[in-house]
């Protein structure tokens, strides 16, 4: 499902194939926006935008200790910390507050796109823009911040002091840069389909989305930006399925046709655009696409991911493209975006296999088309695909963890010179004497502590790298506890932020494939471990109840939820199917005092429980949630264990991954936010949604504000409006 202003995040590259001779006139009305450098008041662009006040931006501890006590793990220190942006932001019908919501920050994510003019780099963090001065590429700093964007950025392409910025459902915004410090949005214009990519040529945007679904009636669409405050959709080329390039030689646009998992062949597509407005289909050859493509002495070099390998086409005749295969060394993998200078090629390219992932980029020597051999591999220390621009002898790579500045002067031997890091894209949030949040970081996850003395601007005063795979995390004060995949569940105290680290793991008799469901009540500590429910000390992880190590491998509580000593489970055996009650006053002995029989949709489903009511949240399965687009909330009146009664149920079209509570409201989180009012459990209603920038992961509610993982968009902080 494409949502309103919704796009899967694609590795993108920022070279600027036939970007001369672009025609522009520039009338800019400013709008400044939060920066490190200065506040200024601001008029009405063609867009009419506004902001709020600003306030001075914070900045990352520049140190982060290591910490005395540390069975397994040990933090890692964050280099060059980005600096926050001031609270701010774009209050338009493109970034949405409404009746219910009100954005008050956003701060942090993934380095999404990178572009680089002299000696700044422009980047897409989270949904802003920041401009980092790179003079110094050992020292870089962050000189500016936009407001929030409706999207994060996934591809800027920088042309003279004009900044072209790929917002995917927001279309292409057009930004002045000729002051570094202020980013003037000079005009935007929506595209037929999301531009998740684009190629600047001769005043025009040829723009396509890669992360459309594999399906036919793909788009092609053609953007007049001669008069930058006006741009125009001139055009549009319907595509049989998903496009994932665009590379230009001479009066010939190559399209490739390359979609995931789809039933159409890959295919390079040859447009005629000597009409520049009216580009007309040349042929079409199979199998000569790819999920990259660059241009090669006036030949096209293009990477296939799936299969690992380059292939060099012929283009002398570009009537009849020719594959020209090409050998290549060992060291080559998952291959994704190809990045071509001074006849080096360097390759971002990814592995992933059973949880486990490695990313990185290497340089290739292309000076024998016939003999080219690997010449060096740095890593990412980061999964998914590294976003990469060069300049000069310098590649600046991005990832979820931040940017890195590589010397590439003898790429034989590269080297990192520096790293800005930022706050990665968080997976779960949780509440406890702080905020606590946690992302993937590798293959292991980073948590990262923000102190809420000023609840709507979070100070990140902590973090801690745990070298392994967690599936659920939750906080008690200062106390977080991580459930590990095919490992054990691990006690990180946060309580100094110059002390952090593991201060208790479960016995090795406990290891278990999937450690989930981690609740703290009544001090104690339950989890599931392979569907067996346990019970632990929250201060020593000794176990004192629930099922006994060493019986059944997998058992029957997957998701349950515990209230005083009360706990409902879900349970689908052959012989039991509905929602239970036990009495667990006895840790060791489970007394059954209630059972509902029940129906669910899917075996994925997360139960939650709030004054009484027990709200159970059908999921769509984990291998099908990409295509599953329905969830269903069913609501038991459990106030009386022993006489449980369903009493609501809510279907609900879209695609829903968890749920918080507060008070009488009702928080889904899924690709949005959906309000929902409670005050009649017999009667819930759906108030509103709120269209968040990325795929929300997870929400936390603190009195009237909402914290949201929101993926790529890094922490988004809301007002809920009575």
């Amino acid at each position: 499902m494409i949502k309103t202003f919704l796009f899967a995040l694609l590795t993108i590259t920022f070279c600027c194939i036939g970007c001369t001779n672009i025609k522009v006139t520039v009338e800019p009305t400013r709008v400044v926006v939060a920066t490190e450098i200065a506040s200024k008041p601001t008029t009405t662009p063609t867009v009419t935008l506004t902001s709020t006040s600003t306030t001075a931006p914070t900045v990352f501890p520049t140190d982060t200790a290591v910490p005395t006590q540390s069975p397994t793990n040990t933090p890692t220190p964050l280099p060059s910390p980005i600096p926050l942006p001031a609270t701010s932001f774009l209050n338009t019908d493109l970034v949405r507050s409404n009746d219910s919501f009100q954005i008050v920050n956003q701060m942090g994510g993934a380095v999404t796109a990178i572009a680089v003019q002299k000696n700044l780099a422009y980047l897409g963090i989270g949904s802003r823009l920041a401009v980092a001065d790179v003079s110094d590429p050992t020292q870089p700093r962050i000189v500016s911040w936009s407001n929030i964007l409706p999207k994060p950025a996934q591809q800027i392409t920088i042309h003279d002091q004009l900044a072209f910025v790929a917002l995917g459902d927001a279309g292409i915004w057009i930004f002045d840069i000729s002051d570094p410090t202020t980013f003037v949005l000079l005009g935007h214009v929506q595209t037929t389909m999301p531009t998740n990519q684009f190629l600047l040529h001769d005043s025009l945007i040829y723009a396509i989305d890669p992360s459309s679904s594999p399906e036919p009636d793909q788009i092609l669409s053609i953007v007049d930006i001669s008069e930058p405050m006006n741009p125009i959709e001139i055009n549009t080329f319907n595509l049989p399925s998903q496009a994932t390039k665009l590379a230009i030689i001479e009066d010939y646009l190559y399209v490739s046709i390359y979609p995931y998992h789809a039933n159409y062949e890959n295919t390079l597509w040859v447009l005629d655009i000597s009409d520049i407005r009216s580009p007309q289909f040349v042929t079409a050859v199979s199998e000569l696409a790819g999920e990259d493509m660059i241009v090669f002495d006036k030949d096209l070099i293009l990477t296939k991911i799936q299969s690992n390998w380059l292939t060099r086409i012929d283009l002398s005749d570009p009537l009849h493209p020719t594959e020209i295969s090409l050998n290549l060394p060992s060291g080559f993998f998952g291959a994704s975006t190809i990045h071509l200078n001074k006849n080096i090629i360097y390759v971002a390219s990814t592995f992933s296999d059973a949880g486990y992932c490695a990313a990185g980029v290497s340089a290739f020597d292309m000076t024998d088309i016939n003999n080219i051999h690997k010449l060096d591999g740095l890593g990412a220390g980061d999964c998914g695909i590294p976003k990469i621009a060069i300049t000069n002898d310098q590649l600046y790579m991005g990832t979820n963890s931040g940017l890195s500045i590589i010397d590439i002067s003898n790429p034989a031997k590269m080297v990192q010179l520096s790293k800005l890091s930022t706050t990665l894209p968080f997976d779960q949030l949780a509440i406890g004497a702080d905020l606590f949040a946690m992302g993937r970081q590798g293959n292991g996850v980073r948590i990262f502590d923000f102190n809420l003395d000023d609840p709507t601007f979070p100070h990140l005063i902590g973090d801690y790298y745990a070298d392994y795979l967690v599936n659920d995390f939750t906080a008690n004060e200062s106390q977080t506890y991580l459930a590990t995949y095919w490992e054990n569940i691990v006690t990180i105290d946060m309580a100094d932020p110059n002390n952090i680290g593991e201060t208790a793991v479960t016995a090795s008799e406990f290891r278990a494939e999937n450690n989930n469901n981690l609740i703290i009540s009544n001090d104690r500590l339950y989890a599931s471990q392979d569907g067996n429910l346990r019970i632990f000390d929250p201060i020593t992880l000794e176990w004192i109840g629930g099922d006994k190590p060493g019986g059944e491998k997998y058992g029957k509580y997957g998701s349950f939820v515990v209230d005083n000593h009360t706990l409902w489970s879900w349970i689908n055996t052959v012989e039991e199917k509905g929602l239970f009650a036990f009495d667990i006053t006895d840790p060791n002995q489970f007394v059954q005092i209630g059972f509902l029989p029940i129906e669910l949709e899917t075996s994925n489903r997360r139960l939650f429980v709030n004054q009484g009511y027990i709200y159970i949240l059908s999921l769509c399965d984990n291998y099908s949630s990409s295509i599953c687009q329905n969830s269903t909330l069913r609501i038991i009146d459990a106030s009386t264990p022993e006489d449980m009664k369903l009493i609501t149920t809510l279907p609900f079209a879209a695609t829903v991954r968890t749920m918080t509570i507060a008070d009488d409201k009702l928080l889904l989180v899924g690709d949005d936010l959906w309000l929902v009012d409670n005050k009649n459990p017999l009667q819930p209603e759906i108030v509103n949604q709120f269209i968040t920038p990325e795929d929300a992961k997870d929400a936390v509610i603190l009195n009237d504000l909402v914290y949201v993982a929101d993926g790529d968009g890094g922490l988004l902080i809301l007002q809920i409006i009575e």
